[in-house]
Order: C-alpha cells, then sequence, then structure tokens
C-alpha cells in the first residue's frame, strides 16, 4: 500500500520533513508487518482445517471397519445357525417311526450307533465352532480396540501439533510487538533529543537577543516562542495520532490473533469428544451382539444335548436295557467357561 506523505509547511525552527516522512514511512512499514503477520495466522488456520479433515477421514475408516467386523459377525452366526439346522433335520430322521415289528431290534442298535456317532460328532462340531467364532471375536475385538487406540494418539499427536503450533505463533507475535514498542520507545527518546537540542537553541538565542534593545528582544522572543510552541503542539498532535494509530493496529492484531486461537482450540475440543464417544458406543454395541449370539449357541446345543438324552432314555425303556448303549456326551464345563472369558475380554 503506497503511503502519501503531505506537504509540510516549513517553519523556523521547526522539524525536517524528510524525517518526518522517514518516521511515518517506518510506521507504515511496521503496518505491514502486522498485516503480513495476519496473512501468516490465516495460513496456519487453513493448516489446521486440514489437519483435521484428516482426522476425520481416519475416524471415518475406523468406523468402517467397525461395520464389516460386524457383518462378518453376522455372517458367521448364521453360518452357525444353519448348520444347527440341519442337525435338527438330522435328528428327526432318527426319531422316524418304525415301520414294522420285524427287524425293530436291528434298527434300534442302528440308531444307538448313529445317535453315539451323531452326539460326539455333534459335540465336537460344535466344540470346535464356539472356539474359532470365540477366538475370531477376540481377535475382532483386539483389532476394534486397536484401532480405538490409534484413533486417540492420532487424536493427542494433533492436540500437541495445534498447541505447538499456537505457542509459537503466540512467542512470534510477542516478540514482533515487542520490537515494535522498542523501535517506539527509540524513536520518542530521538524526539525528545532533538526537542532538547531545540531547547539549547533557543536558550542561547534568548542570551544573543538580551543584548539586544528591550522592545526588539521583548517582540523576537514572543515570534520565537510562538513558532516553538507551534511546532511543539504539531509534532506532539503528530507523534500522539501516529502512537494512537499504531496502538489501535497492535491491538486489533492481537485481539484477531487470540480469537483465532480460542476457535481453533474450540473446535478441536468438540471434535475430539465426538470422536471417543462415537468410538466407545461401537465398541459398546459389537460387544453386546456378540454376547447375545454366543449365549443363544449355548442354549441350541443345550437343547441338541437333552433330546439326544430322551432318545437314550426312551431306547433303554424300549429294549429293557438288553443292549449295550453308548454313554451320552455330557456337556463340556470348559465350553460354559469360554463366555464369560470373551465377555472379559470384550469389557
Amino acid at each position: 500500500m503506497a503511503l502519501e506523505i503531505p506537504e509540510f509547511e516549513t517553519q523556523i525552527r521547526g522539524f525536517d520533513r524528510n524525517e518526518v516522512a522517514d518516521y511515518i514511512a517506518r510506521l507504515q512499514h511496521e503496518i505491514d508487518l502486522l498485516a503480513d503477520r495476519s496473512k501468516s495466522l490465516e495460513a496456519s488456520k487453513a493448516q489446521t482445517l486440514i489437519d483435521r479433515e484428516q482426522l476425520v477421514a481416519e475416524v471415518t475408516r475406523l468406523h468402517n471397519d467397525v461395520k464389516r467386523m460386524t457383518a462378518e459377525a453376522e455372517a458367521e452366526r448364521q453360518r452357525l445357525t444353519a448348520e444347527l439346522a440341519q442337525l435338527r433335520s438330522q435328528f428327526e430322521q432318527v426319531t422316524g417311526p418304525v415301520d414294522s415289528v420285524e427287524g425293530m431290534s436291528d434298527r434300534i442298535a442302528r440308531m444307538m450307533r448313529i445317535a453315539s456317532e451323531e452326539a460326539r460328532r455333534t459335540k465336537e462340531l460344535a466344540r470346535q465352532d464356539a472356539e474359532a467364532l470365540t477366538e475370531e471375536l477376540r481377535e475382532q475385538l483386539e483389532a476394534a480396540k486397536y484401532d480405538r487406540i490409534a484413533g486417540t494418539e492420532a487424536l493427542a499427536e494433533f492436540q500437541a501439533s495445534t498447541n505447538a503450533r499456537r505457542a509459537k505463533i503466540l512467542e512470534t507475535a510477542t516478540q514482533e510487538a515487542e520490537q515494535i514498542l522498542q523501535l517506539a520507545h527509540e524513536e520518542r527518546s530521538r524526539i525528545i533529543r532533538e526537542i532538547e537540542e531545540a531547547e539549547r537553541s533557543r536558550r542561547e538565542l534568548y542570551q544573543r537577543l538580551a543584548e539586544e534593545d528591550e522592545r526588539n528582544r521583548r517582540a523576537a522572543q514572543e515570534s520565537l516562542d510562538e513558532q516553538i510552541k507551534l511546532a511543539w503542539e504539531e509534532d506532539e498532535r503528530n507523534r500522539r495520532d501516529a502512537q494512537h494509530r499504531l496502538d489501535q493496529k497492535m491491538k486489533a492484531a492481537w485481539e484477531q490473533a487470540e480469537a483465532n486461537i480460542a476457535k481453533l482450540d474450540e473446535e478441536a475440543r468438540l471434535e475430539a469428544s465426538s470422536l471417543i464417544a462415537g468410538t466407545k458406543r461401537e465398541a459398546k454395541v459389537i460387544t453386546e451382539r456378540t454376547a447375545a449370539e454366543v449365549e443363544l449357541l449355548k442354549r441350541e446345543r443345550a437343547g441338541i444335548v437333552t433330546h439326544l438324552s430322551e432318545i437314550k432314555n426312551w431306547i433303554d425303556t424300549t429294549v429293557g436295557g438288553s443292549l449295550p448303549m453308548a454313554d451320552l456326551p455330557d456337556e463340556p464345563a470348559a465350553e460354559a467357561a469360554d463366555v464369560p472369558e470373551a465377555q472379559q475380554d470384550a469389557d
């Protein structure tokens, strides 16, 4: 921005016009520096917005991963449900009505063998499926915990970077303000020295005029005093105006910097609170759904074992204990402890 230098009137023992123009030019240069600093603050704000968008993208990716793991758990649940339906169908075939009395013993023997083999196979499959599902769910929960920790670390890193940039901006602005104030004090001291020099010259002139005629001395002294007074008042007005403008612009630049920093802090805090709350809700939903599905599978398996026990009792009643029978497998106690352990891992 070009500075328009007004034409100063030349008076006796007034200030040098070139020096006044240089002083105003320096003030304008300081104002331009403040404007450049404001642009730098805007650039820092834009970089902060870019960092926030990157963090939002990372959280979106984590959310998509949670959805994907939920879909995989649902597919596994459907597969186990289909396998249970197949086991029910085989159970109905085994427990079908006998067509004739002949061959009843052979059929009962076959039923016993089939029931014993089916019970062992069902127990083994159920145990393997439960272990596989528990391990898979444990891995998914560990992955979700890891992603949440990674998101928290990224957020902490972002906040640390923001705090560091804010501290650097404040430090730089403070240093520049101190430099401007130092220059203003030095300029003020120089002007005071010039005024003192002018005062000494005035006293010397007064000493010379004292030797002249009283009337001429009084008239010349009054004229000189008036000119010095006008020059002093003009310089004082110029100095006060320049100092006032400089103070106003420095105050405005400082307030703008504080407002920008406060706004960035508030936006980062709100974004962090929202991201952490969303991640916690997703983890809680996955944990509750997993516990419900494991409990459902446990009840289904217990129902199958109960049906097989009823078949064994019916066969014992029918044949009167005349045929050797394989013992039905007991429900494993170890599997009942897997679910609480998985729930503890999820917690």
